[in-house]
Parts: structure tokens; C-alpha cells; sequence
């Protein structure tokens, strides 16, 4: 071996290596992610909430929500919890997200609580105020979501709680994915409990979501006609 044993190896194994590039693209991938797409989807139906499920629309993606955070001015929810892949913020550094939903590399997989400035009708510095005004209140930390596994990011004024699959207990379910039935084992025990941990940490983000809403007067929410102010006093 040389300086570059590494791409020596791919050299010596070119061949192998574009059969499993081809193989990571055209079916690994897209398999774990259907299969993981309907283990969302179920858990979002048993809490009869709404979302929309296509990882492959990058305008789409995987979101879902609570029916009370639904306007009628948006096609989504006002705020919503989001499937997402990226690292530190920006575009993925792996040409597969197969690689950080296997925890490999250093692009981050996992949830995002979506729910910005924009959103509430603010603009953005009284919004990371607010934010982080709420985040201090005493009267809101009996609800504990970093210890259900969300990261706060104060710049963003946002919450990201990550979660990655285990390689060896996904190879040992693959049959079952690849068949595309239920995955009932340990392969997405990881999703599982992140989505248990959302359902946890929820009570917390439906606080601030309202909060919000009635201080900015979020799109969609209905201001009180003045005349009805006058009559009211």
C-alpha cells in the first residue's frame, strides 16, 4: 500500500463499488425510507393528527401536525414537526441520506420543530425574543424537551431532536423492508422513540405555538374588528 491506500482499495474494486453505489440509490435507500415514511405515517394517524409524507419532494418532505395548528390560509400546518437531513444547517454533505440515517458521517438526521417569525406574523428579532423569553419563563419548565432528546437552537429560535437507525439491526430486518411490510422489530426502535419523545415534548411547543399566535397575531388568525373592541368596553 502507498500514501492513498484508500483509493487504492477503490481502484483495485471499481467495479463493486459502482454495483453498491447503484444499489444504495436505486434500492437501500429509497426502501429504508418508504419503510420508515409509513412508520411516521402510522404513529401520525394513531395520534389523529395531519401530515404529508414524500421524502422525494424536496418541496413536500415529511411533515405533520396537529389538526389545531391547521389555518386555512396555509396548505400545511401553521407549525409542524419535519423529517430532515443536513449538516449544520446547510445542504447535506453526503450525496446519500441513507449515510446520516445510519448515523455514518457527519450530516445530521432527525426531527425539526418548524415554527418561525413567519409564521407567528413577527419579524425576526422580537421573534428570537419572544422565543427566548419563553424558553426562560419558569411557568414553562415542567416540560422538560431537552430531556426528551430535543436540541434548542437559540440563533434559530428552533428545536431539532435527532435520531439515527442501527446499521446491523437494519441489515437484519432488511427482508421485511425490502418486502415493504411492517417493520415491527428493533431496526426503527431509534424512530420509534423519537416519535414517542415528540409526543412527550409536544405539550411544551403547543404552548408556545398559542403564546405566539395571540401576541403577533399569527397569518390566519382573525384580529378583532375595532367596532367590536368599542362595544366590548
Amino acid at each position: 500500500m502507498g500514501k492513498f491506500p484508500a483509493d487504492e482499495l477503490i481502484i483495485q474494486n471499481a467495479g463493486t463499488f459502482e454495483e453498491a453505489c447503484q444499489l444504495v440509490a436505486k434500492r437501500i435507500q429509497p426502501k429504508l425510507v418508504d419503510a420508515a415514511e409509513r412508520a411516521i405515517e402510522k404513529w401520525v394517524q394513531s395520534q389523529e393528527w395531519r401530515g404529508i409524507f414524500d421524502w422525494w419532494d424536496s418541496k413536500k418532505g415529511v411533515r405533520f401536525y396537529p389538526p389545531d395548528w391547521a389555518v386555512a390560509t396555509q396548505a400545511e400546518g401553521i407549525a409542524c414537526y419535519e423529517w430532515y437531513v443536513a449538516a449544520d444547517g446547510k445542504e447535506p454533505e453526503n450525496e446519500y441520506s441513507l449515510t446520516a440515517i445510519l448515523g455514518g458521517g457527519r450530516d445530521a438526521n432527525g426531527f425539526v420543530f418548524l415554527f418561525g417569525a413567519s409564521d407567528a406574523g413577527a419579524k425576526k428579532a422580537d421573534f428570537r425574543k419572544f422565543v427566548s423569553d419563553f424558553v426562560a419563563n419558569p411557568a414553562n419548565k415542567h416540560i422538560d424537551v431537552e430531556s426528551a432528546g430535543f436540541h434548542y437552537n437559540e440563533k434559530e429560535a428552533s428545536w431539532y431532536l435527532p435520531w439515527r437507525l442501527v446499521p446491523d439491526q437494519v441489515a437484519a430486518q432488511y427482508d421485511q423492508i425490502a418486502a415493504g411490510v411492517e417493520v415491527l422489530g428493533e431496526a426503527f426502535e431509534p424512530l420509534s422513540q423519537a416519535l414517542q419523545a415528540i409526543g412527550s415534548a409536544h405539550p411544551f411547543f403547543v404552548r408556545l405555538v398559542a403564546q405566539a399566535r395571540r401576541q403577533f397575531k399569527a397569518p390566519g388568525e382573525k384580529k378583532t374588528p375595532a367596532s367590536k373592541k368599542k362595544s366590548e368596553k
